[in-house]
């Protein structure tokens, strides 16, 4: 279940409802294109779980603005093994000041 969210632009949302509003407005911030590349710094397994940690770089294109914008994320996702295969069981990603290269 969602509960809590922290948009781009520093606020925050709680409760179910308002974050999946949160989520469809910052999605809909987006224009098409764009380039992107994930930096992988530590990852590690053990049985059924896994993680990396890594950079997530990219210019994206975004409503409003004529020109890409520099991203850079830190991120970190863990996955889990299933019958079906690995699964996204967790993802954190906040930007950090640095643009990408």
């Amino acid at each position: 279940m969602i509960r809590d969210f922290l948009p781009l632009d520093g606020g925050s949302e709680s409760g179910v409802s308002a974050v999946l509003r949160s989520y469809d407005t910052g999605a809909k911030a987006f224009r098409a294109g764009g380039t992107g590349r994930f930096d992988v710094l530590q990852s590690a397994s053990s049985g059924a779980l896994a993680f990396w940690t890594g950079h997530r770089r990219a210019h994206v294109n975004i409503q409003g603005k004529e020109d890409a914008v520099a991203m850079l994320l830190r991120t970190t996702e863990v996955f889990r093994f299933e019958e079906s295969g690995w699964k996204l069981v967790h993802r954190h990603a906040d930007r950090a000041k640095e643009p990408p290269e």
